[in-house]
């Protein structure tokens, strides 16, 4: 008999339950599948880079599993043709279990009822396990068993939970016997030169980030409070795609926080951890913010502005302003964008732009690296005041501030506005008229009001 774990969002063999359940619990064989499904990628909105980071990494998994004598099988399938190709797979290796750790995002739920139902009629037991957050979603709940949706009472509510819980990490499985199954490495025909992205700045391998896990916690964390914020420097984990493909874990990332010494940088990113936690729990909750909708409905009646030559100036970095456009030509030429400028390019799109959220952050999943469903709307639902615990309408950043803040000498915007290099610390962050760099293309100050005036005039027509 043989035993399936698939694996999806979790391309690790350190940490990996559904792999660590497989490979000790009752008779038969281990074999990993991964299912390659390019409409479903489509569907999602996930980005080339992503994919192409993701594919390489399940690549490295192959090799690593194979040194365990563990096969890894690839199917090229569709949603529709899903779950008759593994029917068919499952019958010809006689699979007695299936072990698979458990997707949050709505479209990935059903498509894995669908899968469980399949093998309930075959008399497959079916393991799944709670591994894409740290607290699965039912766990921080109110005393009248309720989600949160302030992220502080949350924070404090998880707090005492992980307090009463023992978040262990599973060790790799071992090496089991050699089985007559090859592995099989799919020929991939859909791929191009679209798919490429900087392996020097992104190894997909688990050693690559257990190295930076390593790093970060031993020479950046302690000063990660007051770095964290600076774009110029690295002075953040930059995990951010190992967790999004699985290939660490929050667990591990939890354990190496836990062995640190104390430190305001400490509390500062366990408070991130937590922030990923919530958002994951608000997917889970009300999984209408993964399909296009507004946590707070009410702000589905705001009329956003339909500027197609705004939108195309803020995809391309040719706004105008500088801290902005440095951000999103960062996203556009490497495929990441720093935490804090996703918030100033995300706010200045829907409050300066008062443009659809929604555009935003399609354009981030179709470009990002490490886009997640869960942190990409949360993040976005925040800067557009449409979310939980979301920035107040009234509070929208001044971008040309938040750039003297946090590029103070301009270092960054010189490193993706070479146009701008030549300026003084004071006016490259709100350049002059020039010939080689757009004049902004909105007043700050006056489409800050708007926007204030729009969702003031949205909260009265409601009340």
């Amino acid at each position: 008999m043989t035993k399936i774990v698939w694996l999806r969002n979790d391309l690790r063999i350190d940490d990996n339950r559904a792999l660590h359940y497989a490979s000790v619990s009752g008779q038969g064989s281990v074999v990993v599948i991964v299912t390659i499904m390019p409409d479903f990628w489509a569907q999602h909105h996930e980005s080339p880079r992503k994919i192409g980071f993701w594919l390489d990494a399940v690549k490295q998994l192959h090799a690593e599993l194979a040194l365990l004598n563990i096969p890894l099988v690839f199917i090229e399938t569709h949603r529709k043709t899903l779950v008759t190709d593994l029917q068919k797979l499952f019958t010809r290796l006689e699979v007695s279990d299936l072990y698979f750790n458990k997707m949050l995002e709505p479209n990935e739920q059903q498509r894995d009822l669908a899968v469980k139902e399949m093998c309930h009629d075959l008399s497959i037991k079916v393991h799944v396990s709670n591994q894409s957050c740290l607290l699965p979603p039912g766990s921080v709940l109110k005393l009248d068993n309720t989600p949160y949706s302030v992220f502080t009472p949350f924070k404090n509510k998880w707090l005492q939970v992980i307090n009463d819980m023992n978040i262990d990490c599973v060790p790799k499985p071992l090496a089991q016997p050699k089985i007559n199954l090859p592995s099989s490495i799919p020929q991939l025909n859909f791929l191009d030169a679209q798919y490429d992205y900087d392996q020097t700045l992104w190894p997909p391998t688990e050693a690559a980030a257990q190295h930076r896990l390593k790093t970060f916690v031993a020479k950046e964390l302690a000063h990660y409070g007051e770095q964290r914020d600076l774009p110029a420097i690295n002075g953040t984990s930059t995990l951010s795609p190992y967790l999004a493909a699985g290939i660490i874990s929050p667990q591990r990332c939890l354990q190496a926080l836990n062995k640190a010494k104390d430190s305001a940088g400490k509390a500062t990113w366990l408070n991130e951890l937590i922030w990923r936690d919530f958002y994951k729990h608000i997917l889970h909750h009300y999984p209408r913010v993964g399909k296009g909708r507004a946590f707070n409905l009410i702000t589905e009646k705001v009329v956003w502005h339909n500027n197609e030559t705004h939108f195309l100036a803020w995809c391309q970095g040719k706004t105008g302003v500088p801290i902005v456009d440095a951000a999103m030509r960062q996203l556009n030429q490497t495929g990441w964008m720093h935490n804090r400028l996703r918030m100033v390019s995300a706010m200045f799109l829907s409050k300066n732009l008062f443009l659809n959220w929604r555009l935003g952050e399609r354009y981030f999943m179709e470009n990002l690296l490490d886009g997640d469903l869960a942190a990409n709307n949360g993040g976005w639902q925040w800067s557009a005041s449409t979310g939980v615990d979301s920035a107040p309408y009234f509070r929208v950043f001044n971008p040309y501030r938040q750039s003297e803040r946090f590029d103070p000498k301009g270092d960054f915007i010189r490193q993706y506005c070479p146009e701008l290099a030549e300026l003084d610390h004071k006016q490259i962050h709100n350049p002059p008229i020039m010939d080689s760099y757009p004049a902004p293309i909105v007043d700050v100050k006056q489409s800050r009001a708007f926007a204030i005036e729009q969702f003031k005039n949205l909260r009265q027509k409601t009340q």
